[in-house]
C-alpha cells in the first residue's frame, strides 16, 4: 500500500452468490507484505484477552456480582506462562478490584480460568480492564437489580424500537418497558378506502410485545396515498429532487374527509386491543405536526386549527372504538414553545388523555427546567387539567470511547444535546428525570432505538455501545426505575440554598432525589428511619452522606423524616 492508513473489508458478495441471506463466520484476517499469502500467525506468539458469558456483559444478580473470563492460546512450541493484570473501576473511575493472576498455558494449546464474585453486592458500571505483555483490551459491564417479569410499567422508553431483540430484553431489564412505534402509517394499514391490512405493522408490535413490553402506537401522518388532499405542484416544488420527501410529503397534507382519518384510528385501535399477551392501551394523534414537514406542515398553510379538527375527530371515534383507550397528543414541541401553550390554551386538553413534548436541548442544568414544567402545569389546570406529560422525544447523548474526533452523534437536532461524558449525562437523566416528573411527567422516551455499526457512531442508541455493552447511563437508569419508577406524586421539596430535592411518593414509600447546584460538598444528617442511596443504587451506609452535585435517592416510609434530614 502506498497510503499510510487502509481499510479492508471482508464478507459475502451476496448477489454474485444469488443468495437472499447467509452468515460468515471471519475467524482472523492477516495482512502482509509480499506476492504470496503465508500461513496465519496471530500477532503476537501468546495473547490473551478478557470476555463475560452475559449478553452485554450486564448482571442481573448483585450477591453473585460479574464473572470475567481470561482466555489464552499459545502458538509456541514451550509451555508459556500467562501474567497479566485485571482492574476494575466503577462509575465514578474509582478503583474496585485489581488482581495479577498467571495462566499456564500448554505448547500449540488455549486455556481459560473464571474469576467470579467480582464486586459481589455491588451496583452500577463497571470497566474491565486485562493488561498482559504490553497488551490490553476493556469490556464495558453493569450490574444491576433488574425490572421484574410482573412489571407492566416503567418510567422510561425509547421512540423506536431496536430491531435486535437481545437490546428490547437488556433495556427492558433495566427499565425501559415502552416503545413508541410508527408502523402503523395509514397509507400502511388502509392502502384502498376500506382495505384494512395490519400484517406489516403486527409483525414489529406483536414482536415487542412478546418480549414483554409496552408499545405506544403513534399515527404520524394525516393521509394515506388515496385521502390526501396535497396538490401536485406544490409537493413537486416543497420536495425538489429528493426521492423520500416526493413520497412523504402528500402524506403531510390533510385528508379529504377528517372523517376517514377517523376511521382508520378506531379501527387501529380495535385491531390492537386484541394484542396478546397484552393489548396496546396508548395511540398518538401525528408526529410534530405544524411546525415540522411531518403532519400539517405551516409551509402548506395549515395552523394549529387544523391539528384541533384531525385530533377531535381522531378522538370521538377512537373513544368510541375503546372507551379505555388512551389518546397521546399534542404539538410534539418543546417545553417553552408557543404552539405547545396555544394547544392547550385553545382547549386542545379536552382530546387527549396524556399531553406529549419533544425536548432536544443542548447541555443545561435539569434545575432550570422546574419554572417552565410549573407553568405548564398552571396553564393546564386552567384549561381542563392537569394531564399526564409524556416527553415521546428526548435527547441525552454521551460516549466516552467515541469512534472518531469530533464526536458526532446523529442529524444536527440530536447533535445539540451531546454532553461531555457519560458520567455527566448520567446524572442529568436523574436530574431531569426528577425536576419533569415532580410537574406531572410520567414517561421520558429517549430518542432513539438504534445502534451504530461496529467502529461507527452509535451514540443515538443511548444506553449501549455495539453489541449491547452498557452505557453509564444504563445503570443510572436502572436505578431510578428500581428506587422512583412511575411516581404515584411528586413536588419540588426543596430548592434553595444550592440544593434541590424532589419527593415522590412511589412504591409505597417515600423517596427523594436530592443534589447540590452549587459547588460545594455538604454532609447530610439522615434519621435512622431515612436510608441513603447512590446514583447507582448502592446503600449508603454512612449517617451523614456527603451530598454534592452528584444526586443521592434517600427512600423513607415516612415523608416527615426525609424533609427533616433535608433541614428547614
Amino acid at each position: 500500500p502506498t497510503q499510510p492508513f487502509v481499510f479492508l473489508a471482508v464478507g459475502l458478495d451476496l448477489e454474485a452468490s444469488k443468495r437472499d441471506a447467509a452468515t460468515l463466520w471471519v475467524d482472523a484476517v492477516q495482512l502482509e507484505r509480499g506476492a504470496q499469502a503465508t500461513a496465519f500467525e496471530p500477532r503476537q506468539p501468546v495473547e490473551a484477552f478478557i470476555e463475560t458469558s452475559q449478553p452485554g456483559n450486564t448482571f442481573t444478580n448483585p450477591a453473585e456480582g460479574l464473572a470475567v473470563t481470561i482466555r489464552a492460546f499459545n502458538n509456541t512450541a514451550d509451555k508459556q506462562t500467562v501474567r497479566g493484570r485485571l482492574t476494575l473501576t466503577d462509575f465514578f473511575d474509582r478503583t474496585v478490584f485489581e488482581a495479577a493472576p498467571e495462566l499456564v498455558v500448554a505448547p500449540g494449546a488455549a486455556t481459560s480460568r473464571t474469576l467470579d464474585g467480582l464486586v459481589r453486592g455491588q451496583l452500577g458500571f463497571f470497566r474491565a480492564t486485562w493488561t498482559a505483555a504490553g497488551s490490553s483490551n476493556a469490556l464495558r459491564c453493569a450490574v444491576i437489580e433488574p425490572l421484574g417479569p410482573e412489571a407492566v410499567d416503567s418510567p422510561f422508553g425509547f421512540n423506536h424500537a431496536y430491531p435486535w431483540d437481545f437490546l428490547v430484553r437488556l433495556a427492558r431489564q433495566a427499565g425501559v418497558m415502552w416503545w413508541r412505534d410508527w408502523s402503523a402509517k395509514w397509507h400502511t394499514v388502509e392502502p384502498a378506502p376500506g382495505r384494512f391490512d395490519f400484517s406489516v405493522p403486527d409483525a414489529q408490535i406483536h414482536r415487542v410485545l412478546a418480549l414483554d413490553s409496552q408499545v405506544q402506537v403513534l399515527l404520524p401522518f394525516p393521509s394515506s396515498s388515496w385521502s390526501t388532499s396535497a396538490r401536485a405542484d406544490e409537493v413537486a416544488k416543497a420536495a425538489g429532487q429528493d426521492a423520500y420527501l416526493r413520497a412523504r410529503l402528500p402524506m403531510a397534507w390533510a385528508p379529504k374527509d377528517l372523517n376517514d382519518f377517523g376511521r382508520y384510528a378506531a379501527q387501529t385501535v380495535r385491531h390492537y386491543r386484541q394484542a396478546r399477551p397484552r393489548p396496546v392501551t396508548h395511540y398518538q394523534i401525528l408526529n410534530e405536526p405544524v411546525y415540522t414537514s411531518y403532519a400539517l406542515p405551516r409551509q402548506f398553510g395549515y395552523t394549529l386549527d387544523d391539528y384541533l379538527r384531525l385530533l377531535e375527530a381522531a378522538w370521538r371515534a377512537m373513544k368510541a372504538a375503546d372507551p379505555d383507550c388512551r389518546v397521546v397528543g399534542g404539538i410534539s414541541a418543546g417545553l417553552d414553545a408557543g404552539l405547545t401553550r396555544q394547544f392547550v390554551t385553545q382547549g386542545g386538553l379536552r382530546c387527549v388523555d396524556v399531553l406529549d413534548l419533544h425536548i432536544y436541548d443542548p447541555p443545561r442544568s435539569a434545575a432550570s427546567y422546574a419554572e417552565s414544567f410549573r407553568s405548564l402545569e398552571e396553564l393546564m389546570r386552567a384549561h381542563g387539567g392537569p394531564k399526564p406529560v409524556w416527553i415521546t422525544e428526548w435527547g441525552c447523548y454521551a460516549d466516552d470511547d467515541p469512534p472518531g474526533i469530533p464526536h458526532t452523534v446523529g442529524d444536527t437536532t440530536m447533535n445539540r444535546c451531546r454532553w461531555p461524558s457519560e458520567a455527566a449525562a448520567t446524572e442529568h437523566i436523574v436530574k431531569f428525570a426528577a425536576v419533569s416528573f415532580a410537574h406531572g411527567v410520567r414517561k421520558i422516551f429517549f430518542h432513539a432505538g438504534t445502534c451504530g455499526p461496529i467502529n461507527g457512531s452509535d451514540a443515538g442508541g443511548v444506553l449501549f455501545e455495539y453489541g449491547g455493552a452498557p452505557r453509564k447511563m444504563l445503570a443510572g437508569v436502572a436505578a431510578f426505575t428500581r428506587l422512583v419508577g412511575v411516581p404515584e406524586a411528586g413536588e419540588e421539596a426543596v430548592a434553595g440554598d444550592g440544593l434541590r430535592a424532589c419527593l415522590f411518593r412511589a412504591k409505597g414509600r417515600s423517596v427523594a432525589v436530592v443534589w447540590r447546584e452549587d459547588d460545594r460538598t455538604v454532609p447530610l444528617t439522615l434519621p435512622a428511619t431515612v436510608r441513603a442511596y447512590d446514583l447507582m443504587g448502592n446503600r449508603l451506609t454512612d449517617t451523614r452522606p456527603a451530598l454534592g452535585q452528584s444526586p443521592l435517592y434517600l427512600q423513607s416510609d415516612d415523608g416527615a423524616a426525609i424533609a427533616e434530614a433535608l433541614g428547614p
